[in-house]
C-alpha cells in the first residue's frame, strides 16, 4: 500500500474527542493519514480472516466425515479424471 503508484482518496470522518486527542498527542502531524491507513488496513485484513474462518467452519459442520479408505478413493479417482 505504500508504493507512488496507489491513488489516495481523502475521507472525512468524525473521531471521540478523547481518540482524536490522543492520536494528536501520539502520532506527528505528518503521519497521522498513514497511521490510520494502515490501522484501517489490519482490521480490515482481520475482518476478511473472521468471514473466511466463518466460512471455513460452516464447511466442517456441514460435509459429511469420510473414512480414510474413502479420502484415498476420492483422490485417486479426482487424479485419474485429470
Amino acid at each position: 500500500m505504500d508504493t507512488k503508484a496507489d491513488t489516495v482518496t481523502k475521507v472525512l470522518f468524525s473521531l471521540p474527542s478523547d481518540v482524536a486527542r490522543e492520536l494528536g498527542e501520539v502520532v506527528p502531524p505528518r503521519q497521522r493519514s498513514r497511521f490510520v491507513s494502515r490501522l484501517i488496513q489490519a482490521e480490515l485484513t482481520r475482518q476478511r480472516r473472521i468471514k473466511a474462518s466463518a466460512i471455513i467452519d460452516e464447511c466442517r459442520r456441514t460435509t459429511p466425515k469420510l473414512k480414510k479408505g474413502e479420502i484415498v478413493k476420492l483422490v485417486s479417482q479426482d487424479r485419474s479424471s485429470h
